[in-house]
């Protein structure tokens, strides 16, 4: 386990928080976009759960219409985007690594995911209103 999982389950939940306690007013588009931001159970298909979840962060990171949907999300927009951009790389590093669990990130690379976490939150606050 490692500091940078911890930042990528926060980063779910933030997301499941934005738009969870609206979900029973959503529209029935809004809902369709809904659904594809939560990625299908696989069980204990670790690689499998994985790419459902990178497929959900490219769509966070690239595509408009996610936004345009979901008016909910878009006072976060730039906080979320840049999250997802961080836990899609961090993702990246632990497929190419091909180590499941410990040992995955260094130290320094811990550290570097944890500064960059602290920045995307900073530019999100100090952004006039």
């Amino acid at each position: 386990h490692s500091p940078v999982f911890d930042m990528e389950s926060f980063f779910w939940v933030l997301l499941f928080a934005i738009l969870h306690p609206n979900r029973d007013t959503l529209l029935v588009h809004e809902r369709r976009v809904y659904a594809s931001l939560v990625p299908p159970a696989h069980s204990s298909d670790y690689y499998g759960d994985v790419q459902a979840k990178m497929a959900v962060l490219g769509n966070l990171m690239l595509n408009s219409d996610f936004y345009e949907c979901l008016p909910r999300l878009e006072p976060y927009r730039v906080l979320v985007q840049d999250l997802a951009k961080l836990v899609f790389h961090y993702y990246q590093l632990a497929m190419l690594s091909g180590v499941r669990a410990t040992s995955v990130f260094t130290p320094e690379e811990e550290e570097e995911a944890i500064l960059k976490y602290i920045g995307a939150f900073e530019r999100f606050l100090s952004k006039p209103n």
